[in-house]
């Protein structure tokens, strides 16, 4: 999975937008303690996440990971790889969101 650290020198370089940046920081939170990942983000990064994370709470079930271009290989496989991607942002949204109602 990713590490906070370079997922923020990603954005700081520009390989990332802030939008991607954010959905990364959710995905790592379905494997870690949002509490531990908190602690290693700049304090902008980490207030721009808990605006993001409130405003999408409303529609968990909605969060989606889609990808416009096109593949190379089974249909079915990336079907996966997206469901799976998309697992992970819902999950992690729900593991930050308690994190942001108690600090």
């Amino acid at each position: 999975m990713f590490e906070p650290a370079k997922l923020v020198e990603r954005f700081e370089s520009g390989e990332l937008t802030s939008h991607e940046l954010l959905i990364r920081l959710c995905q790592v939170a379905a494997d870690r303690a949002p509490a531990d990942l908190a602690s290693e983000l700049p304090a902008d990064v980490l207030n721009d996440l808990r605006k993001w994370v409130t405003a999408q709470q409303e529609s968990l079930d909605r969060s989606r990971v889609f990808h416009a271009g096109s593949f190379i290989g089974e249909a079915g496989y990336w079907e996966e790889v997206f469901r799976r991607q998309s697992q992970q942002v819902s999950d992690g949204l729900s593991r930050w969101h308690p994190y942001f109602s108690d600090v």
